[in-house]
């Protein structure tokens, strides 16, 4: 059990394995083992250019999402 919340910045890149993607962030925090994240504390995700390179995952900051968010416009 928990909440999560994903946002898009409109850009996608492309993935060997997965094809086209969405650059995107996800908010998540879990109360219960439900989708591998740890839980019990909010956790941030970026999927996408930013991050190193087209197909990279990155666990955030507060403060980095907030600036990557404030970019996109949220």
């Amino acid at each position: 059990m928990g909440e999560q919340q994903s946002f898009r910045s409109g850009r996608t890149f492309e993935d060997a394995d997965a094809g086209t993607l969405a650059e995107e962030i996800t908010l998540d925090y879990e109360i219960a083992p439900v989708a591998g994240f740890p839980v019990g504390r909010l956790n941030l995700h970026y999927r996408g250019l930013v991050a190193g390179g087209a197909g990279q995952f990155a666990t955030l900051s507060r403060e980095q999402a907030r600036a990557i968010l404030d970019g996109w416009g949220f």
